[in-house]
């Protein structure tokens, strides 16, 4: 299945090289320096909301996987988690 889905990619990654090829290109403004690109994204609503909810997700599985490891897993040595997040296992 592996196999199938690897051709399946590669053959769709060589159709879109090989199709854009012969496009024309003409070089673009000059790229935004990091105070422009973040001004711009502080206006768009849409990309603040996920930007936001992919910073609580990384940050919930983190601490998820730190304080709680897999069941049938010992806690990593070295690390410590606080009295109140220790893993119960």
């Amino acid at each position: 299945m592996g196999v199938a889905v690897g051709a399946v990619m590669a053959a769709a990654l060589l159709a879109a090289t090989f199709s854009t090829r012969w496009v024309r290109s003409m070089p673009g403004p000059a790229p935004l320096g990091l105070v422009a690109a973040f001004r711009i994204a502080r206006g768009n609503r849409a990309f603040f909301a996920l930007l936001s909810a992919f910073v609580v997700q990384a940050l919930g599985v983190a601490v998820t996987r730190w304080c709680w490891p897999p069941p049938g897993s010992s806690p990593s040595k070295g690390r410590r988690p606080s009295p109140a997040l220790r893993w119960r296992g």
